[in-house]
């Protein structure tokens, strides 16, 4: 369906599904560990997490079949994208995993979410102002990135936005150097 722009199964592998595994490890040891509670003690052991602009699935799909706890929306607007998460979910049983179908804007009013995902989404500036006020207390912003977002320089959370970095990691693809970073709000 030229959903992604790799051109064999091996390099979908390498490049885009690895990730997802990257970020299990990632959500289970720094952001949502198993024991039921955040480092804050907010979140339970069923956490309701966003996956905007899914596209493809990546990292979603490959995510819920190796992390398959609570809840988690795959948020696509673009119809072809939408339509293949449907069809996925109907062949691949992924308890408490969902497709919404529409913009992100339409998706979050009335929702709240303990773990906003994001992989090339938005600008991530951009992104922390939309998810905001829909984000639970004590509640995370995963962005999934190849550049470094250094506390205290330009344009990187921290007072002056509101967010600061809670948690980060990094792994190397390839030749690629890929990192995650978990944001909180500075309220919580």
């Amino acid at each position: 369906m030229n959903l992604v722009g790799t051109h064999s199964w091996a390099e979908t592998l390498d490049r885009l599904v690895f990730d997802s595994f990257e970020l299990a490890r990632f959500l289970s040891a720094d952001i949502l560990p198993e024991a039921g509670a955040s480092a804050q003690g907010t979140h339970t052991a069923s956490p309701c997490l966003w996956d905007l602009g899914a596209g493809a699935g990546l990292p979603g799909i490959p995510l819920r079949i190796v992390w398959p706890r609570g809840e988690y929306w795959l948020v696509e607007a673009r119809e072809k994208r939408a339509i293949f998460l449907s069809t996925v979910l109907t062949r691949i049983a992924l308890p408490g995993t969902h497709v919404f179908r529409g913009r992100a804007e339409a998706f979050m009013p009335g929702r709240q979410a303990d773990c906003v995902i994001s992989r090339a989404f938005m600008p991530w500036p951009k992104l922390l102002r939309l998810v905001r006020p829909y984000l639970a207390p004590g509640g995370y912003v995963i962005l999934l990135t190849k550049e470094d977002i250094e506390p205290g320089t330009r344009n990187a959370p921290g007072p002056a936005t509101g967010w600061r970095i809670r948690a980060s990691a990094r792994y190397r693809v390839g030749a690629d150097m890929r990192r995650f970073y978990a944001l909180t709000t500075e309220r919580d």
